[in-house]
């Protein structure tokens, strides 16, 4: 079985008209013309109440596909309180009463979730950001860094972290180093 992915600059397009689907980056970047591409994960539609719910909402586009690309999951609803934060639930303390060790469930406390549809595809188009090629430590001591547009710092924040370069060798210890002139020795260091 080969996991191929929708090619689209949009989450909506790749539900609903992908420019194709593509295993690899190459494969991705030559459907849409020679863009650039970057594999993402978005969200798609509107949050429902249940899975089926939202099965309903694209029955017709996901029947058939499989099912690598795209998944129901659940999202927290937003919280009504002025500040957008989710409300802080209280923790439950055991009760230990009429042969119960936990309390009933408050229901005005304990938050519905919400299902939505999450897909996993190339993105492409004029307004891809791609991350910048040096680590995330060096960028934020460059002083070019503070005119940087707020994609491109987005797309910083969400990109894994890569070591700067190779790990290092192990085999020197806590008080020996390597002199300048000759690398290949190692030194106690007194």
């Amino acid at each position: 079985m080969t996991l191929r992915f929708p090619v689209a600059p949009n989450p909506d397009a790749a539900v609903h008209q992908p420019l194709g689907f593509a295993m690899r980056e190459h494969e991705a970047r030559s459907l849409c013309g020679g863009d650039e591409v970057s594999f993402v994960t978005a969200w798609v539609g509107p949050p429902a109440a249940s899975v089926e719910a939202v099965m309903a909402l694209y029955q017709e586009r996901l029947a058939g596909t499989p099912e690598h690309w795209w998944s129901i999951l659940p999202v927290a609803p937003p919280s009504p309180g002025r500040s957008g934060r989710p409300r802080r639930i209280p923790q439950a303390r055991p009760v230990f009463r009429d042969g119960r060790r936990w309390p009933e469930p408050d229901p005005a406390v304990v938050p519905h979730s919400l299902w939505r549809l999450n897909i996993r595809y190339w993105r492409t188009g004029p307004d891809l950001v791609l991350p910048p090629d040096r680590a995330a430590r060096k960028l934020r001591r460059d002083p070019t860094a503070a005119e940087m547009e707020a994609r491109a710092l987005k797309a910083l924040a969400e990109q894994p972290l890569r070591p700067e370069g190779p790990q290092r060798a192990l085999d020197i210890g806590l008080f020996e180093m390597r002199p300048p002139e000759a690398p290949h020795i190692i030194m106690p260091d007194e």
